[in-house]
This record gives structure tokens, sequence and C-alpha cells, in this order.
């Protein structure tokens, strides 16, 4: 499998198609028919949604060239959020909104590359694949039920169609059979080349916005209940562990912060229950600094500001209480002050509260 400016886990999808590799997502008729597919991958993450298109060459051991893309469209955060009227630059657009914001333009990122090859929009299949997003709004987890996804996965079809494109796949992807699985095939194909050469493949953990995915080769037979999937590719045969675990991309992340901290701290702040909440700056890799309070936005801190020890005062430092009129204590003060608090008995914790001490000798002490 020969893969050309790959997108990672798109890239990954498409490859098992072309490949027919057991798992739900199946070669087509034409795949098998045709010397050259031309298909198209909507990746529906829960951040955003990106679109790939791919010329494939199947075979045994395929090769998938990406030659056209677009990442993301303004203001989309995720097609979950059309399912909560909460889709859109202004957030209040429903599901029958998808197609028109989100689906639309990434179809029309692309056509340039199929007219400039003469390929029809008939002739290219799409698929559209959701994550941790679409997988959280449905019950227990979420509060939508398989009949309101269907319908909103209708829809989209119904879209695509319209547009003259061959729909595919529509549907939300499993976590750890498929989306965690084709990634360590991405990645493993992409970076060891391990389906064609000696070099033994590697483990991936995956940090998306709304779940984590972990997986890695093992020796184990092959065992779907226990997480465990075969893989094979050009006559090369591994077994994968791979587990999916919702909840713990940064996005969720984030949301849970906003959500258990006090309001008077904005979700500025957050900390276990029966403890002082030490203030922190949420920053991640993937989403940027979308997910810090509007204030905080304009530009990244000079520095992180430090988390202070348990039993203390959330309070940002600005906030605590100073006295300009008391002079800077001297430093043979602040070493005769730091030798009476290491010799004075150690205090316990307030009700309520339970202070860990510190494991290491150079580790910082609780203030008192």
């Amino acid at each position: 499998m020969k893969t050309i400016e790959t997108l990672g886990f798109a890239a990954a999808v498409l490859c098992l198609g072309a490949m027919a590799v057991s798992g739900p997502l199946k070669i087509a008729e034409a795949y098998a028919e045709s010397s050259i597919v031309y298909t198209a991958v909507i990746d529906a993450g829960s951040s955003g949604s990106r679109i790939a298109l791919y010329e494939v060459r199947p075979g045994t051991y395929p090769e998938v060239r990406a030659i056209g893309q677009r990442k993301r469209i303004p203001g989309d955060e995720g097609i979950d959020n059309f399912l909560d009227h909460r889709g859109g630059v202004d957030k209040n657009l429903g599901p029958d909104a998808v197609g028109e914001a989100v689906i639309g333009p990434l179809l029309d990122a692309v056509a340039p590359a199929l007219k400039e090859r003469g390929v029809r929009d008939g002739d290219v299949i799409v698929d559209l694949l959701a994550t941790a997003g679409m997988r959280s709004m449905l019950k227990p987890i979420g509060t939508h039920d398989p009949a309101e996804i269907e319908a909103f996965y209708d829809g989209i079809r119904h879209f695509i169609a319209k547009k003259g494109f061959a729909v595919g796949d529509i549907r939300t992807i499993d976590g750890s059979a498929e989306e965690g699985l084709w990634t360590w095939i991405d990645v493993n194909d992409r970076y060891r080349d391990a389906f064609r050469g000696d070099k033994a493949p590697v483990g991936v953990v995956e940090i998306g916005g709304s779940s984590v995915q972990v997986s890695y080769p093992t020796a184990a037979a092959p065992d779907a209940a226990k997480n465990i999937y075969a893989v094979t590719i050009n006559d090369r045969s591994f077994s994968v562990f791979d587990r999916s675990y919702i909840g713990l991309g940064p996005d969720d992340a984030r949301k849970a912060m906003r959500i258990e901290t006090r309001p008077a701290m904005a979700g500025d702040a957050v900390s276990p229950p029966g403890c002082s909440r030490p203030r922190i700056q949420a920053i991640s890799s993937t989403a940027g600094w979308s997910g810090l309070p509007a204030r905080q936005r304009s530009s990244p801190p000079a520095a992180v500001p430090p988390i202070r020890p348990c039993c203390r005062s959330a309070l940002p430092r600005s906030a605590l209480p100073t006295s300009s009129a008391a002079p800077a204590p001297s430093m043979a003060s602040r070493q005769r002050a730091s030798r009476s608090r290491r010799s004075a008995p150690r205090r316990s914790a307030r009700p309520g509260q339970s202070c860990p001490r510190p494991s290491q000798p150079n580790a910082p002490r609780p203030m008192r």
C-alpha cells in the first residue's frame, strides 16, 4: 500500500476500502472493475469536518494518492452540533442545515481537481465517516436515539446524491474496531513500511477531540470481545489490540472543566472535590486557544501560571489581597522564616480538605 500525501485517518480508511480488509468497510464493485478509482472521504470529527479526494489503483498493495483536500469550513466545530441546533457560525443551525453549511462547501472544494482530470461527479464515491463527536450523541451518553441519528444521516445522503455524487458509507464508525485500527495501519504503513519490509510495527496513541485510541500489536489471538483484531495486508498478518476511550480528548476535557468548576471562576479552575482549585490554563495542540475564556484568547500567555498547592485559595494571584505599604522582607528575614516553617509541627488540613505530602525531598511543601 503506497500512500502519497496522506491525511492520516482518512487515508487509512480509504486504504482499507481499497484492500477489502476484514471489517464493515467493503470494497465496491467499481473498485474491482476499474484500473483507477476516485473516491472522497469526509472525516467528520468532533472538532470539525475535512475532505480528502483520492486517486486509487486497487490491488494487494494499492497505491493511494491524495489529489485534493479541504481541511475545515469556517464555523464548523463538528456535525454533531447540528443535531443539537448549535451548528454554523452563529451556533443556531439544526440538522437540516448541515448539507448547505458543511457538506456542500467540502464537495465544492475538490471539484477543481475532478475537472482537471475529466472525472464526472457521478463517478466519485463519497463516504462520510463520523467519529467520537457523533458517538457521544447517542444515548445513553448523549440525548439522541438511533432513529434520530439515522434520520440525520439520511439527510446527508440525500444532499450528496442531489449534488450528483455516488453515495458511499454515511455513518458513525466504531472507535475500537475501526477508527483506532485504521490509524494504526496508516501509521505503520507510512512510517514503518510494516506491510512490505521487515520492520516491526509500533503502537499508536491517537488523541482526537473527544476520544483517545490506544493500539499496539500483540501475540494474542484475535478476539473482538477483548478488543484484539486481525489485520492482513500484502500477505502480512498481525493481531492488534485497539481500544477507544471516549471523553478523554482535549475538547471533551475542556468541556468537563467548564462544567465542574465554580461559576465564579468562569471555567478557569479545576480540582478534585473537597480541595482548593489551582488555576490552570487549558491548552490543546488540536484546537489551539479555542477552549480558553474569551478574555484570554487574544494572545498566548507569556508563561503558564504556576499551579498552587492544595488547601489554598483558587483566586488568581492578582486577586489575592496585597499591601502596598508593607516593605519587602529582607533576605535574612526570609531565611529565618523558612527555617521556622521547617521546624514547626505540621498542621492538619481543614475538614473536607486533603493536602498530599510531597513524595520527593525537593518537592514544594504545602503552603500554610
